[in-house]
């Protein structure tokens, strides 16, 4: 199952690229966070992000599984064509 990777600066939160390295990605905020001000790239999508990181920035990663369609799991594993009697 593939996962789903979000990440939150201040409240903004961005959906990651499944190619983006969150090890890396999390050690230049880190890094960041520790100097002055520095801006931290990363790909969320399609697109490319700048974040702004400083000491004062809250930072929230979250990994999940990705969630199957939602009339999926109300579907038992085994279900065929679905027969009703009336």
């Amino acid at each position: 199952m593939k996962k789903q990777t979000r990440i939150a600066f201040d409240d903004d939160q961005f959906v990651l690229a499944p190619e983006q390295d969150l090890v890396d990605l999390m050690d230049r905020i880190e890094i960041a966070a520790k100097s002055d001000p520095a801006f931290v790239d990363f790909t969320a999508g399609n697109d490319l992000v700048s974040v702004l990181v400083c000491a004062g920035t809250r930072v929230v990663v979250t990994v999940q599984p990705e969630r199957a369609t939602e009339d999926a799991r109300y579907l038992p594993l085994t279900a065929g064509p679905l027969d009703w009697d009336y």
